[in-house]
């Protein structure tokens, strides 16, 4: 696939360091109240912000399959990493934003040469090997590269979406107030949304579902939208291929679902997942079972596609990656739950459309932090970054994910989660 979509996300990644329009933005050393620096310091901490820069723009097109990769990366860091040792305390204060898109761009490296077992840079891993994917950075969620996301796309369409309007200024499709709907049978209207929910994990803490029912949720255009479904996490894989992997049940499910069948919200579930082999799927299902058993959910059970390792481990191949997804929507089919599969925009476009162009069973979560979303709808493929994707008949959705920054006055002060929305009517009891 020419899109290659670790390059996008690593560059989101860089904390700050790019900006909406693209161009790389090193802060420069802290000169502190006085004006005048020392000019063979500065030009140091120049010379480091070059080399880190390059390291993270090739880091996105990192093969961990193509030795001089490998050997080209571990050199790089090697080298950068000694730069970084003599720097002072001052200088590493004023390069933190560019040190720490470093830290996270070796980090993924790290991640695909342990998963092919190769390179030198194995060791900057920590012990146990969580998520990692455009919102995560083993296991924490990137605050601030959600906000550079949610940034670029809204300039997606050069600041002004004047595609999405025809002549007349009559609104073509979505924005957040007016989307397009999509449907397995092939039929698009303009509507708004039939519902508006959240989706939580145990990074979400503990969490008041009754303060929500009566508050509901802020978009990130100051609307407040009702609390109407959940969707919550019920599992996640951790490790790694080298190191051997864990299937877990996130400690926060139990409080989470059991709010939800109190206070009579509808839910689904989603569980986290970093299987590459159709035996790995087996493994992660049986922990989805475990962890709903006995529930009975309103929305189906999705698995979440986003980790980079997987992309890594099945080379790209969009073959190989819907695979996984098609294994997961068989194994549940005979549970007596309904399935679904949540990515990107972009990843449900370059490694999920041989998945998408067969299935017509189950429910598609897509998530694009923009004001429209860019799949299942001609006028938005089209639209979105100057036509990039291509549209196709059999693109669709249900759940749209627009933004990780609602902001919900939940119990004790501000809560930021996930906000999603719901075209159409629910399944309802599906288990």
């Amino acid at each position: 696939m020419k899109k290659i979509i670790l390059k996008k996300l690593l560059s989101f990644i860089m904390c700050g360091c790019i900006a909406a329009t693209g161009v790389f933005m090193m802060p420069s050393a802290a000169a502190g109240a006085d004006e005048s620096v020392d000019t063979k310091e500065q030009t140091s901490s120049d010379d480091l912000s070059e080399l880190i820069r390059d390291f993270v723009l090739e880091a996105g097109s990192f093969d961990a399959s193509d030795s001089k990769d490998v050997k080209k990366a571990d050199a790089d860091a090697f080298v950068i990493d000694k730069e970084i040792a003599a720097l002072s305390e001052s200088e590493k204060e004023g390069l933190s934003n560019t040190l720490e898109a470093y830290s996270n761009a070796v980090e993924s490296v790290a991640v695909m040469e342990e998963e092919q077992g190769v390179g030198e840079l194995s060791d900057k891993l920590p012990d146990e090997v969580l998520e990692n994917s455009f919102r995560y950075n083993n296991g924490q969620l990137i605050t601030d590269a959600i906000e550079d996301i949610e940034r670029e796309t809204k300039e997606a369409s050069n600041g002004n979406n004047s595609t999405l309007f025809d002549s007349s200024n009559v609104l073509l499709m979505s924005t957040k107030s007016a989307m397009s709907v999509s449907k397995a049978s092939g039929s698009y209207k303009s509507a708004y949304p039939s519902y508006s929910g959240v989706d939580f994990s145990k990074w979400q803490g503990t969490v008041d579902f009754s303060t929500g029912l009566s508050s509901g949720v802020e978009d990130t255009d100051g609307n407040v939208r009702s609390l109407n479904f959940a969707i919550l996490r019920c599992g996640y894989t951790s490790g790694s291929s080298s190191s051997g992997y864990t299937y877990n049940i996130d400690p926060q499910f139990s409080n989470y679902v059991n709010q939800c069948v109190a206070l009579g919200i509808p839910f689904g579930v989603y569980y986290y997942s970093k299987a590459t082999s159709e035996s790995m799927v087996k493994k992660e299902v049986e922990v989805v079972k475990k962890a709903i058993s006995g529930y009975t959910l309103s929305l189906p059970v999705y698995l979440d596609m986003e980790d980079s390792s997987v992309i890594s481990s099945l080379n790209k191949s969009d073959s190989k990656i819907s695979a996984i997804a098609s294994s997961f929507v068989s194994q549940m089919s005979g549970t007596g739950y309904l399935s679904g599969i949540y990515a990107s925009t972009a990843y449900w476009y370059d490694y999920l459309d041989t998945f998408a162009s067969t299935d017509t069973s189950s429910y598609h979560w897509v998530a694009q932090y923009a004001d429209y979303c860019a799949y299942g709808d001609s006028v938005a493929a089209a639209a979105y970054k100057n036509g990039i994707y291509t549209y196709k008949d059999y693109h669709r959705y249900e759940t749209w994910q627009l933004t990780s920054s609602g902001k919900a006055s939940w119990q004790n002060g501000s809560l930021t989660v996930d906000l999603d929305y719901w075209y159409g009517s629910f399944p309802c009891d599906a288990s």
